[in-house]
């Protein structure tokens, strides 16, 4: 095994390290472009006479706010600036012309509305006075919906879509607001005449569902497993280890493949059929996930638990009813059922693969799995229990076992579901030790009672540990390369070490657990029994149960064939063929269990129809000593036997205690790691509030990273840039302090908002110091233009020109802003050509220029000695009543005008 181990872990390094070479680059990011973050205006899109068009304001306001809230980049994340946009609509609500100021305040309830931030949009909705103006009546209806007054919105939408049915937004909140209220038949006249390209698919389901179209609503569902062949590869193998273990252990007599295929094909149909249950608890019960634990509690276990175990468990049910006669092993019942839970899991796994690309396939495999597993195959247990029993008493321990399965799978999801309970997911680890231990009494119960038991046909427990290790450890290195594929090399590398070591944990536990076994013919391995070590007291806790039809019998005239027997423990038909043989055992076993009996019971008698279930105690007292030796040392000698054949190995010692190890390990590392993964926990649960947008609950969760952990460098880098979208500098920048960059791009990255904040917060000194060792120490970083930006804009407050022009001319990507500074530079620096040469570039590409570009460019022509030119620019300026123009004007200006 050592030799194994050590094979399977080199293959294993050696994978990843081709990993590195291959994937060095995420193929998913390689071709993606990085779509520019900043605020284009909106008179580089349209003409001057757009600037008082509604609809080309809401296009503008559109088309930036769809780009990405942030991307991914090589410098760290890159987050769209808003800043721009709403400082633009900010001027345009302070102008003294009445139009201007709806349109600004309009176009700030447009950008913080879509942003969430719904008080501050409403503050400026209510300064529009022009309630005529184009999408006022849809906004009115949408903020009427945030605030869930559907009636009001209902009103307002369905008035603004009838007047721009080519409003997406109208046209999705008329919708949204139809399915809240419940209002399937509006949703389907809506869904019959709209033109929308894209509806919500899950309105659309339950619109279908309403209307009863079952063709539509599957067509809709099976879109899902588009484009999902890796995922597919993914779930088959993890389905392909289970079934291959399951069948592995099948080894006194085979099944027919039939109903194998007949549980497979009838699973993947209530798998889908499940889902109409879904759908009627949500449309016609409203009943669903809400975060509340009370509620989340019921909706797991009965919504979820109850329906899922149902599903899986009519396949085992009908083919176990189609093919009694030719299921005659207690194990082809979890057989079976193990097929209907592995087609339930796997096809859910697809979707789960495809949503988590790279990042839960091991842990789905060595946990959700088992807990299907454990499900289906405990209602397995319990069916054949009552089956074989024939007792009345018994239809309880079905229906307990039935409860069991839904409970656990309930509980399972509900610490994986809600969110107040995410901190405590050990717990389901819990629920899967118990979940992996019931498994193995069940699998060794229904071996042991096999009416083909045979001692010499054992499964081969070292292939099968060695299976399983291979098998979990290649789903893992498969997750892996999908990661490398998806993330690249360095991202996958950092997941695979985090989960290391709660993979070599797992991978132990189970297989330990699930390769260790009692094989003793009627030996019955109870699920809350646990195995004692040593051998002779788990023989006297064996019970042989005997029912005699005549008392008074002795051992020479009791003939075991002629007994009643349990259905469940026929163990007495083999000990009735070694007694037949009338062997007579000598040697330690005599020696060991005499005084053994004599010293446990004073009553032997009721010693020996304890062990043995015998009824009368009539029957032992015509037995002599020798007799009863006979019987317990024949079951002695059969444990022993077994159990002695091998020599036990590692993982057979661990075995049985793996479960209390296992948990105990969890729980020192709960306690020592808990501020780490409760922080980590809270920082992942920030990216999904910023990525919707909810920038107040991402900071909540990055506050309480922080608190658990205070040296989190991710958590500090992400408040900080949140601070600097927040415009709260000085914060950002005393956060920044605390970050940790290790690779050259998150040093790059954070030395640049460093100088950021500081230019930000007018600390130019210091913002100064740190941009000249950024460029100076990063020349091919992709924040160099921004960094020369910073600096030429510094160096012109500081009237230092010459430098601010050597500066600016660093810079690639020039904007009008830059443009205006190089001319203003230009023209300090007594160039008044070029400056004049940059100003009617501006004048051109703006449309609609400022004061000081027309004053200055009338300053440029007057140096140039054009001032018939000159005073018509500064008239265009004193007229927007620009001091210096009028000042200008009237000392030039006005002999030109008069002559005389």
């Amino acid at each position: 095994m050592t030799r194994f181990l050590i094979v399977v872990a080199a293959i294993f390094a050696s994978i990843v390290l081709l990993s590195a070479l291959f994937f060095t680059e995420p193929f998913s990011t390689s071709e993606e472009k990085i779509i520019n973050p900043e605020y284009e205006p909106l008179s580089k899109l349209y003409t001057t006479s757009d600037s008082l068009n509604v609809f080309k304001h809401y296009k503008n306001v559109g088309s930036h706010l769809e780009k990405p809230y942030f991307q991914n980049t090589k410098n760290g994340l890159l987050f769209r600036n808003d800043e721009a946009i709403e400082n633009y609509y900010t001027h345009l609500s302070k102008s003294t012309d009445s139009t201007t100021t709806d349109i600004g305040n309009l176009g700030l309830s447009f950008i913080y509305l879509r942003n969430n931030r719904v008080n501050f949009a409403y503050e400026h909705f209510v300064k529009v006075r022009n309630h005529s103006l184009p999408y006022y009546e849809q906004e009115k209806g949408l903020f009427h919906l945030k605030y869930r007054e559907l009636d009001s919105a209902q009103i307002h939408l369905t008035h603004a879509v009838k007047t721009m049915p080519d409003s997406k937004d109208g046209q999705l909140g008329l919708i949204e607001t139809y399915y809240y209220n419940k209002d399937y038949a509006a949703l389907k006249k809506h869904l019959t005449s709209t033109t929308l390209p894209f509806y919500p698919q899950y309105i659309l389901s339950d619109t279908y569902f309403y209307d009863f179209d079952l063709i539509s609503y599957y067509k809709l569902r099976f879109k899902e497993y588009n484009g999902t062949w890796l995922e597919t590869i993914a779930a088959l193998l993890v389905a392909f280890l289970w079934i291959t273990y399951f069948l592995k252990l099948n080894v006194f007599q085979s099944i027919k493949p039939l109903p194998l295929v007949i549980t497979v094909l009838l699973s993947a149909f209530t798998t889908f059929a499940c889902l109409l249950i879904y759908e009627f608890y949500h449309v016609y019960l409203d009943f669903g996930l809400t975060d509340s634990i009370g509620n989340d509690l019921l909706y797991t276990i009965f919504g979820i638990g109850l329906i899922e175990e149902v599903a899986k468990c009519i396949p085992l049910v009908v083919v176990v009813l189609l093919f009694r006669k030719n299921i005659s092993e207690p194990y082809h019942y979890l057989l079976i059922a193990a097929a209907s839970a592995l087609t339930f899991s796997t096809l859910e796994n697809i979707l789960y693969f495809k949503e988590y690309p790279g990042q839960v396939i091991y842990i789905r495999s060595m946990i959700s799995v088992v807990v299907h597993l454990f499900g289906t195959c405990v209602i397995s247990y319990g069916l054949f229990v009552v089956n074989a029993s024939k007792k009345e008493i018994n239809i309880g321990f079905g229906a307990l076992c039935f409860l069991a399965a839904i409970l656990l799978h309930g509980l399972f999801d509900l610490v994986l579901i809600n969110k107040e309970l995410s901190l405590f997911h050990l717990f389901s680890y819990a629920l899967m030790f118990f979940a992996v231990y019931a498994l193995n009494r069940m699998i060794n119960y229904a071996l042991n009672t096999s009416p083909d038991f045979d001692a010499k046909k054992q499964p081969e427990v070292n292939w099968l540990r060695q299976f399983m290790i291979v098998g979990f450890t290649s789903i893992l290195l498969f997750e892996f390369i999908i990661g490398s594929v998806w993330n690249g090399f360095y991202v996958s590398k950092d997941v695979l070490i985090d989960s290391m070591l709660a993979f070599i944990l797992l991978l132990v536990f189970l297989v330990s657990s699930l390769s260790k076994f009692h094989f003793v013919f009627g030996y019955r391995t109870g699920i809350f029994q646990v195995v004692n070590e040593f051998k002779y007291q788990a023989l006297l806790h064996a019970l042989i149960r005997v029912k005699p039809i005549q008392k008074k019998q002795v051992l020479e005239g009791f003939d075991l064939r002629t007994t009643t027997l349990h259905a469940v423990d026929k163990s007495a038909n083999f000990i009735h063929g070694i007694l037949s043989k009338g062997e007579q055992y000598q040697g330690h076993e005599q020696v060991f269990i005499k005084p053994y009996a004599s010293s446990r019971l004073k009553n032997e008698e009721t010693y020996y129809c304890n062990i043995y279930g015998l009824k009368d105690p009539s029957i032992v007292d015509a037995m002599d000593v020798n007799q009863k030796d006979l019987l317990l040392l024949t079951k002695a000698r059969i444990i022993s036997e077994v159990d002695t054949s091998k020599q036990p190995s590692i993982l057979d010692k661990i075995g049985v205690w793996s479960v209390v190890i296992t948990i105990v390990i969890g729980s020192l590392l709960f306690m020592f790691y808990m501020n780490y993964k409760s922080a980590r926990l809270a920082y992942k649960w920030s990216f999904d509030f910023i990525e919707t947008k909810t920038l107040y609950k991402g900071y909540e969760n990055l506050e309480y990273a922080l608190d658990k952990d205070e040296s989190f460098s991710e958590a500090h880098l992400l408040m900080a840039k949140i601070n600097i979208y927040l415009r709260q500098y000085d914060i950002a920048y005393k956060q920044l302090e605390n970050v940790s960059p290790h690779t050259h791009y998150e040093k790059q990255s954070v030395s640049y908002l460093k100088a950021y904040c500081l230019y930000k917060s007018k600390r130019q000194d210091e913002a100064m110091v740190n941009l000249l060792e950024l460029v100076k120490t990063y020349p091919s970083s992709n924040a160099l233009d921004s960094a020369y930006r910073m600096i030429g804009e510094m160096q012109v407050n500081k009237k230092e020109y010459a430098d601010a022009l050597k500066s600016f001319n660093f810079i690639e990507h020039k904007d009008n802003q830059i443009v205006y500074l190089q001319a203003l530079s230009l023209l300090e620096e007594k160039k008044y050509k070029e400056s004049d040469q940059l100003l009617s570039q501006l004048i051109e590409s703006e449309k609609n220029p400022s004061d000081d570009i027309l004053y200055y460019k009338g300053l440029c022509l007057l140096y140039l000695q054009d001032t018939t030119a000159a005073c018509q620019w500064l008239n265009r300026a004193a007229e927007h009543e620009h001091a210096k123009a009028s000042i200008l004007k009237g000392d030039w200006c006005y002999n030109l005008n008069n002559p005389e």
